[in-house]
């Protein structure tokens, strides 16, 4: 998971827990997650509940499908810092 993902991810995770629902869940969302030289690459991820176990869990499933495509990408901040960029983009 790209830092600049992670460093949000408790957020959402509480923001889900505390509202009941969060738009994320039942759909797909493009996003990115990193391989092991730290590059970025495009994924779609699918949240789902999980219900059936014990009451007194919270269960969820999510699955990562890796993209195909000929785009390449960079990811800045508010201030135009790079926090992430493709492999192809880079070399």
């Amino acid at each position: 998971m790209p830092e600049f993902i992670s460093s949000v991810h408790d957020d959402l995770i509480n923001n889900l827990l505390n509202r009941g629902f969060s738009d994320l869940v039942r759909g797909k969302r493009q996003t990115f997650c990193i391989d092991f030289e730290g590059f970025i690459f495009p994924i779609n991820l699918y949240l789902e509940h999980l219900f059936g176990g014990s009451q007194n869990d919270y269960c969820m499933f999510g699955m990562l499908l890796k993209l195909t495509t000929a785009s390449e990408y960079v990811v800045f901040d508010g201030f135009g810092n790079i926090l992430g960029i493709t492999r192809k983009l880079f070399y």
